[in-house]
């Protein structure tokens, strides 16, 4: 086991996070997450990465 000091975002990074794309809706958005118990998730468009979408931001808006 590596030292606390030593471990890197690399090393506790999921290799293959889920990803939403940027049209899909906050509740669709929120089910992925429940579903894969999971609190955030990568918002993509056909290109690129675009930002991060937390559950936190979903139950700040009041969606659930």
């Amino acid at each position: 086991t590596k030292n606390f000091e030593q471990i890197t975002a690399k090393d506790i990074m999921s290799p293959s996070p889920k990803t939403v794309e940027e049209d899909v809706l906050a509740i669709d958005a929120y089910s992925t997450m429940k579903n894969n118990k999971i609190t955030s998730l990568l918002v993509m468009n056909a290109q690129e990465y675009l930002g991060v979408v937390h559950i936190h931001d979903i139950l700040r808006e009041g969606i659930v």
